[in-house]
């Protein structure tokens, strides 16, 4: 199985959540951003941090401790798979100045400044680094979410539970994965959407659990049975993203080249030393799964 969460990310995000989500949280509810280790936390960058105001003050005062609790009860939510109805917003989760906390400051400003990840780590990160961080420790570049595409030159990332839906996830360790452009597009793959329940893409490879069939230059793809692996391939639109005459090229170009080569290996061979080779050596590319379907398919008339 190809993996889909970095370890050493999720190491570094949750390094990031001790010593500066958890006492920024704090701080605001003690005092507001006046207290001087919210100050140094975030490089003192007051034109980005609108808690300086009297009101976001006051509101961090009333509201801090639910805050805590509930930023809490949806970081141990979202470890749970698969993921069912998340928990309700209160009124203060919902509210402006959350959003602003966490998208804004913690994700937009904290996790891309240098400075603060380089007193807090010793290592200079900014959100390219992150990312380039994630796809040295998984070790390949395919998207997790579709196996069609890679993700090279994303370097952004991709919210699997939207900040829309909650502020508190913005940057949790279990929600920030890198994604192609398409499977990012609302229009044409997840874009901020999500039904529940859902599979992360780190439970799974999503191509895994596709069947594939292969009729007059397509291919035809059958959703995962399971409801919460079926809903993320609809979110996805991957039925039609698949059909694709493109993908049925691709796959089919991917498949002669892999039975050639292995043709050059070892000759006579039987279906399950080419898919093992197939394994060996290509599962780093994009349509690996579709590409093994083909492999079985096409040149043996018959699906493992």
């Amino acid at each position: 199985m190809r993996r889909a969460l970095s370890l050493r990310l999720q190491e570094l995000l949750k390094f990031y959540g001790r010593e500066v989500v958890a006492p920024l949280i704090d701080a605001a509810t003690a005092g507001g951003t006046t207290n001087p280790q919210i100050m140094r936390l975030l490089g003192i960058r007051r034109k980005s941090v609108a808690l300086l105001d009297p009101g976001p003050l006051a509101f961090w005062r009333a509201n801090g401790n639910l805050v805590k609790r509930e930023y809490e009860q949806w970081a141990t939510w979202l470890r749970t798979t698969p993921l069912s109805a998340p928990p309700i917003l209160s009124s203060a989760g919902a509210s402006s100045e959350v959003a602003h906390l966490f998208n804004e400051i913690l994700y937009g400003v904290g996790l891309n400044d240098e400075s603060l990840w380089t007193a807090i780590t010793g290592d200079a990160h900014n959100r390219r680094a992150l990312c380039e961080v994630f796809l040295e420790d998984v070790g390949h570049s395919v998207c997790p979410y579709c196996d069609i595409d890679t993700v090279r030159g994303a370097y952004y990332f991709d919210h699997f539970v939207p900040r829309s839906l909650s502020p508190y996830l913005a940057v949790a360790p279990e929600n920030l994965y890198l994604a192609c452009g398409t499977c990012n597009s609302p229009q044409l793959g997840k874009g901020n959407r999500i039904t529940f329940p859902a599979a992360r893409p780190d439970t799974n490879d999503s191509g895994s659990r596709l069947f594939f069939s292969f009729c007059a230059g397509a291919i035809e793809v059958e959703a995962p049975r399971a409801p919460a692996e079926a809903n993320v391939f609809s979110t996805l639109q991957l039925r039609r993203r698949y059909a694709g005459a493109v993908v049925y090229r691709d796959v089919m170009t991917k498949a002669q080249r892999v039975y050639e080569s292995a043709l050059r290996t070892a000759t006579p061979f039987s279906l399950s030393d080419l898919l093992t080779y197939h394994q060996r050596d290509y599962m780093p590319d994009p349509l690996y799964f579709a590409t093994r379907a083909a492999l079985a398919d096409t040149y043996w008339g018959d699906v493992e």
